[in-house]
């Protein structure tokens, strides 16, 4: 018979779960122009800067320029618990020490192979009008 061990985790009280939780740290990303990025490289983002949760989301603004930047949880833990919501507005500037990385991506070298993306809403759709629905 196999030994079963069980582990107990303390119980923690709200006002420690809501410390905890507001130490935790995430990447967020905000796409821009060359021009653009070298200002912020400088001054940081304003206030009510958009910032989006997905780099794919974010290389759809500007000409491929692409921050990473660190993020804490407690400036707005409204939009990480809720991940329907794509984007991030910031209500207190951002400086320049929170940048991760800038990155230059070319939508050349990211979207060469269109005919992937065929293939795979052909299979979807093939899919979808077989069975009337996604799974």
């Amino acid at each position: 018979m196999p030994l079963l061990l069980l582990i107990t985790v303390p119980e923690c009280t709200k006002a420690e779960e809501k410390m905890m939780r507001g130490n935790l740290l995430h990447i967020i990303f905000h796409g821009t122009t060359r021009e653009k990025a070298e200002k912020i490289l400088v001054k940081g983002f304003k206030p009510h800067t958009y910032f989006a949760k997905d780099l794919e989301e974010a290389l759809e603004h500007g000409d491929g320029h692409v921050f990473e930047i660190l993020f804490e949880h407690k400036y707005a833990p409204e939009w990480f618990e809720n991940f329907r919501c794509w984007q991030l507005k910031n209500k207190n500037r951002i400086q320049p020490s929170k940048i991760i990385t800038l990155r230059k991506y070319s939508r050349k070298e990211l979207f060469a192979d269109e005919s992937i993306r065929d293939e795979v809403g052909r299979r979807s759709i093939e899919y979808h009008n077989r069975f009337g629905r996604y799974q």
